[in-house]
């Protein structure tokens, strides 16, 4: 009776935590309209209330599914509390498409601060999950998300490849809006590398399908595109046609800056100098920042050229070389304004004490203030130099880890596979990883960070019971059980003991073994030593099994 009564005491304890609220059939409601119809999603998931979901399950659904909506809307949120949620509670899911998700659309939220190298750490990761959510229009979207920061940074090449998978992705599901956005994004990364014919070919293409799909807000961005290529290469005898069909069908209010000024080139080009300076006025007063101003007066001096206005052209050109100079310089400066802010303080310091003191006692503090400075710069370099040297030492043993891991001398042949299987996913992860830290163009910070993910993922596997257990089974299968009897017939060794053990018999090299323990390649040494120095001394009947395997 007593058990009956535990029995039913668990089932409802197991009844009661499992348990959803009344949210919970709303959220799979906006789950099932998110793809199709986003705005009704949205309006059904941001009045719920977040304290009255009944379980972390509930509250991580619910921050995804509103992350999703939220971008699906075109509302650039920089908020990071909802996604992140999303990301550290998918993250131990079994349920792979919700982890991939949440890596995504996390690495949205940091490419909408600005911090793109933490949301290209966050693609990477979620790409190591594309083989599990089998999905090719998740695919199509990370590739294109790829392709944006790339292209952010100047790698035109790994932009245009980013956007050609994207494209190719599309085509498997036959999404022909998104093949149509990413046709004209592979012709935006051929204009970058100057290859002007493929990327006119790609724009053409794109607009085909826009006019199909009568879509707009493509079309207005091929006919731009075509007419500011033409521009760039004097080709304005191409341009007819396409110049009838933007300012004839669309609002001027939708035009870019620097499309208005290449339509002032083409009209001037066409000794339409009217229309010309008209359009020059109207890409001046479009013009929202320090790149457009730079741009107009470029585009402004060519103008003024081919209308024959030789004086202005020069005037605006000189004067878009002095804005490019100094804003250059102002970019150059920013990292010594403190110090020059400093240095402004001491002299006006300085100037007092010359008025109350003598030239010496001048001198003197000039020099100890020159000295401190000194001394602060050699520490702080020291201090860089320590750092990025640790971070260095770290990247190369993990990569000794991965080649010892994938060596083919590591015992037998299927002992080898399976310990290549069993570390297979978290290792492909911090390859990719490795690969941007090495690749990267970005500064020690953006390194670091990476490096950050990196050791994370390596502390994930020294923290691991379970990957250390599926390790330990698999070298008693091939080697005679021997951890089996090491733990039988020394069990006065300590977990770490058995575990170094584990490792040197499945053939791990020291500088390996030292990344997975975190301890020095000196200590690992030493304490194989005097464990088989115990081993030897002991009375164990197993001591020749446990040695021979350890030689």
């Amino acid at each position: 009776m007593k058990q009956y009564l535990i029995s039913i005491l668990l089932a409802v304890i197991v009844v009661s935590c499992t348990q959803h609220s009344e949210h919970w059939t709303t959220l799979s409601e906006a789950e099932n309209l998110i793809s199709e119809r986003p705005d009704s999603a949205l309006r059904i998931l941001q009045p719920i209330d977040r304290g009255e979901l009944s379980s972390n399950e509930e509250r991580a659904k619910h921050a995804l599914l509103l992350s999703m909506a939220l971008d699906k809307n075109y509302i650039d949120e920089t908020d990071l509390s909802l996604s992140s949620e999303a990301k550290d509670y998918y993250a131990e899911s079994n349920n792979t498409r919700y982890r991939f998700l949440s890596l995504y659309y996390y690495g949205r939220v940091l490419y909408n601060r600005g911090e793109y190298t933490e949301a290209i750490v966050a693609y990477t990761e979620a790409e190591s999950l594309l083989s599990e959510v089998d999905d090719d229009y998740l695919a199509g979207l990370l590739y294109t998300q790829f392709g944006e920061i790339y292209r952010l940074f100047y790698d035109h090449n790994k932009s245009l490849a980013a956007y050609q998978s994207a494209f190719d992705y599309y085509s498997k599901v036959g999404l022909e809006s998104h093949k149509a956005y990413a046709l004209h994004d592979i012709g935006v990364a051929y204009g970058n590398l100057e290859d002007f014919q493929r990327a006119v070919d790609h724009f053409d293409r794109a607009l085909s399908i826009a006019h199909q799909l009568e879509d707009e807000n493509l079309e207005i961005i091929c006919y731009q595109n075509l007419i500011m290529l033409y521009d760039m290469t004097y080709e304005y005898d191409k341009c007819s046609d396409i110049v009838d069909a933007l300012t004839t069908k669309y609002d001027e209010e939708l035009y870019s800056p620097k499309c208005l000024g290449s339509l002032a080139s083409y009209y001037a080009a066409s000794q339409k100098y009217e229309l010309a300076e008209e359009y020059l006025n109207r890409a001046w007063q479009a013009v929202a920042n320090i790149g457009d101003s730079i741009d107009m007066y470029f585009k402004s001096a060519n103008t003024m050229k081919q209308m024959g206005r030789t004086d202005e052209a020069m005037r605006y050109f000189e004067d878009g070389v002095q804005l490019q100079n100094r804003e250059l310089q102002h970019a150059l400066q920013q990292p010594i304004l403190s110090a020059q802010k400093e240095y402004f303080q001491n002299q006006a310091i300085f100037n007092e004490y010359r008025l109350k003191r003598s030239h010496q006692i001048y001198i003197t503090i000039t020099v100890i203030v020159v000295l401190i400075i000194v001394v602060i710069v050699m520490y702080v370099r020291y201090k860089i130099a320590t750092k990025n040297s640790e971070i260095s030492r770290y990247m190369e043993a993990m990569q000794d880890l991965e080649q010892s891991l994938f060596a083919k001398n590591i015992a037998t042949d299927s002992m080898t596979e399976q310990i290549n299987h069993l570390f297979e996913s978290q290792f492909t992860l911090i390859d990719k990883l490795s690969n941007i830290y090495y690749e990267t163009h970005g500064t020690m910070r953006d390194k670091e960070a990476i490096y950050t993910q990196v050791r994370g993922e390596i502390e994930k596997l020294q923290t691991n019971k379970r990957y250390i257990q599926q390790l330990e089974d698999i070298v008693n299968k091939h080697k005679g059980n021997v951890m089996h009897l090491l733990r039988e017939s020394m069990p006065e060794f300590s977990e770490m003991d058995y575990r170094l053990l584990c490792f040197l018999y499945a053939g791990f090299s020291a500088k390996a073994i030292s990344v997975f323990t975190g301890d020095s390649i000196g200590n690992i040494y030493m304490r194989k030593s005097r464990l088989k120095s115990k081993i030897t001394a002991s009375e164990t009947s197993n001591k020749e099994i446990i040695l021979r395997y350890l030689m």
